[in-house]
């Protein structure tokens, strides 16, 4: 499955809704959408089932809603232009750190539970002299949960143009970040194979292409205890590669109705020794038990526990999948993905830290989800609170 956003050219107002639904037609005269339509959470992405994304070049016509309220709407072209991926591009480097030298290469990242590090090193004159027109780039990985023998080149232009947000862009000439940028990736619990990616962007962040890497995992590269899965297989002959509607692992197809195959709503969210609160409009409004209808929740740890483990259990309705990603300041510290039903997601947590957990369910056809926040707010003293809004303030004021 591919998965987009609108280009913000398209619907620049859409940015101020906190959720909007956005659904597609084969053309402006056609009242019946293509497809069942999307919800669009601010900051996330829109699904589009696989069995409506054109191979060749074509054109929808989207209507994004706030309610009943019609709030934008326009053509939307897909071109399918191949992506240039550059076997080397002079000035980017991608290497795996031994774990002797994680704490000394990456001084703020969370080493509890760490299992592999990449560090991605972007020299930006270097960059810059070998593809004149870059001038913003972001970094992703993938996880090499397969056998896999080559690279899996079905990258299009049109991923790039509407994957990432222009927020989650590095900009390549800002002199403050000095003459390299070093750029960790790290993965937790997970001894899986890596495929790394720095993106390059034009001014009017157009995309220029791409340059990826694989990293094999070994025992030297691994934290301790942690045995490589060795599903890269370089050599070929052992895998095709990873199958377009299953990138993240394979799912059983749903083969029931639409109330069971289209079901994206977990069924319950509880964590272990904690009250849930409800979260609206970025606050805390009351005390609340897990509601189908509510989107996001918050708790508040135990301050006086000093660091431990919390236990969230997710109960995900049957045939969904669960992708999920633990956030410590801004920072992914864990992902993975659960299968339908109930299963635990374990969270180490520290005093002094807030963490978010955000859960991506996608229902059985691929064609609805929703978007779940967890908020873990370390509760501080007004005296810390203070110093906490000072150091933001100055870390604004840097950027």
């Amino acid at each position: 499955m591919q998965r987009y956003s609108p280009d913000e050219d398209f619907a620049p107002e859409v940015a101020e809704y906190l959720t909007v639904i956005v659904q597609v037609f084969a053309d402006a005269e056609d009242s019946k959408p293509l497809f069942g339509g999307c919800t669009l959470y601010s900051g996330s992405s829109c699904t589009i089932p696989s069995a409506y994304v054109p191979e060749a070049e074509d054109e929808w016509y989207l209507k994004v809603f706030d309610g009943e309220e019609l709030v934008a709407e326009g053509p939307f072209v897909i071109a399918w232009s191949d992506a240039t991926r550059f076997d080397a591009v002079d000035g980017i480097t991608a290497e795996a750190v031994a774990p002797a030298d994680w704490a000394e290469r990456c001084e703020y990242c969370y080493l509890d539970g760490l299992a592999s590090m990449i560090m991605l090193s972007i020299d930006r004159e270097k960059v810059i002299a070998a593809q004149p027109e870059a001038q913003f780039f972001p970094t992703f990985t993938e996880l090499v949960s397969v056998p896999q023998s080559e690279f899996v080149d079905d990258w299009k232009l049109d991923h790039f143009k509407y994957i990432y947000g222009r927020s989650g862009l590095q900009s390549l000439t800002d002199e403050y970040q000095g003459d390299t940028i070093q750029l960790p990736v790290t993965t937790y619990s997970n001894s899986d194979d890596l495929i790394s990616y720095v993106v390059l962007y034009e001014e009017d962040y157009a995309p220029i292409g791409y340059y990826s890497s694989v990293h094999a995992m070994t025992t030297a590269t691994l934290a301790e205890n942690l045995t490589p899965t060795n599903l890269w297989q370089p050599l070929g002959g052992y895998g095709d590669g990873i199958d377009p509607d299953y990138s993240d692992g394979y799912v059983e197809p749903c083969t029931e109705g639409p109330e069971i195959c289209s079901n994206a709503q977990l069924n319950d969210l509880t964590v272990e020794g904690y009250t849930l609160y409800r979260q609206e409009f970025g606050k805390d409004t009351e005390l609340f038990e897990y509601d189908k209808g509510t989107l996001g929740y918050t708790i508040a740890t135990d301050r006086t526990k000093g660091a431990h483990t919390v236990t969230v259990t997710v109960d995900a309705p049957a045939y969904s999948t669960v992708n999920y990603a633990v956030n410590a300041s801004g920072l992914v510290i864990k992902t993975g993905m659960l299968a339908a039903g109930q299963q635990t997601i374990a969270i180490d947590v520290r005093p002094g830290v807030d963490y978010k957990l955000e859960l991506y369910v996608t229902s059985g056809d691929s064609i609805y989800y929703k978007n779940y926040q967890l908020n873990l707010n370390y509760p501080r003293t007004l005296q810390e609170g203070f110093i906490l809004e000072i150091n933001k303030e100055k870390a604004a004021a840097r950027e």
